[in-house]
């Protein structure tokens, strides 16, 4: 009896178990890892450097474990990405083993975007912050800031200023779920890995005649925009746990559209979209590295997968 009695207290223990789960954020420029101060193509042709990037993540829902949701919307929650390389930060401490997509907002929700920063803890994402982050109770939080100066004549020399921060209730972003292939488990903590891409973020805006803007105008409507419309934040493919670099799976979605791109030379022999039941829902018939493939099913979790002669590359998928 005593033994039943343990066994009856114990499990539910095992089962809680917490581990902290990283965020690991990495700035990308069309794909390809940045330093901020260096000198970056704007795609309407003239070269730029950004001095200053930051902006708000908060109020996170994780898709976890094979169909489960957690909601991590505490003050606590916030993140304020502020490195001018890769940086990690910990989101929560959670008690689920994998990840299989992610959504958040670029923001802080009212409230407590009209709070008083003073109340909270120096270190907090929400405090007061050098440089000052928060315009005021009226203003709210800065939800992004993105400064630096652009060569618009090509002489070498960064002589036009740009220093455009988004503020404003209205600016507050959800973000399209980024579907996750691989959480590493490392030492019990668990590590989701996404890029930013600034190419992406500032595509259409005109950063050499943005001048000083500061608020909800069209520049900044513009730029929330774009996080969505070009699928700014996407998973990261690290070495751990994921195919070697020579077939690398790249994914986005968007549209009723899978968008995928396959490094490897010979092409699949198969690609299909299997339920998590094993159901196979889509046999795609153009056989290539690169592609789409339409898609009209029931929302839920998938797989889709690259079938070669010599390896079958495989990712899960929340549509």
């Amino acid at each position: 009896m005593k033994k039943l009695l343990l066994l009856f207290f114990v499990a539910p223990l095992i089962g809680l178990a917490q581990s902290d789960l990283n965020l690991h954020l990495y700035p990308v420029f069309n794909g390809t890892d940045v330093a901020f101060n260096s000198t970056l193509t704007h795609s309407m042709g003239y070269d730029f450097q950004i001095t200053r990037f930051q902006y708000y993540m908060g109020d996170f829902d994780v898709h976890h474990d094979g169909g489960q949701t957690t909601t991590l919307n505490s003050n606590d929650n916030y993140l304020l990405v502020n490195k001018a390389s890769s940086a990690d930060y910990i989101v929560d401490n959670v008690a689920f083993t994998s990840v299989d997509s992610i959504e958040f907002k670029i923001g802080v929700n009212d409230p407590p975007n009209h709070d008083d920063p003073s109340l909270y803890p120096n270190g907090h994402p929400l405090a007061m912050q050098n440089p000052d982050m928060h315009w005021g109770w009226a203003g709210g939080y800065r939800f992004f800031v993105i400064e630096g100066a652009c060569d618009v004549d090509g002489n070498g020399s960064f002589e036009t200023g740009f220093e455009i921060h988004a503020i404003g209730d209205e600016l507050l972003t959800l973000v399209s779920p980024v579907n996750i292939s691989n959480s590493e488990v490392d030492g019990g903590d668990l590590n989701v890995y996404l890029n930013y891409d600034l190419a992406d973020w500032i595509d259409q805006i005109d950063l050499s005649t943005a001048g000083v803007a500061h608020g909800e105008g069209t520049v900044h409507v513009d730029f929330m925009a774009n996080i969505n419309t070009n699928t700014v934040f996407s998973e990261r493919i690290t070495s751990v746990g994921i195919a070697p670099v020579e077939s690398q799976l790249n994914l986005r979605i968007s549209d009723n559209l899978i968008n995928y791109t396959v490094i490897k030379e010979q092409a699949p022999l198969r690609i299909t979209l299997t339920s998590m039941e094993g159901k196979t829902v889509i046999d795609h018939s153009v056989l290539t590295n690169t592609g789409t493939i339409p898609f009209d099913v029931p929302k839920g979790i998938y797989i889709v997968n690259f079938l070669y002669q010599d390896q079958l590359i495989s990712r899960k998928i929340v549509l």
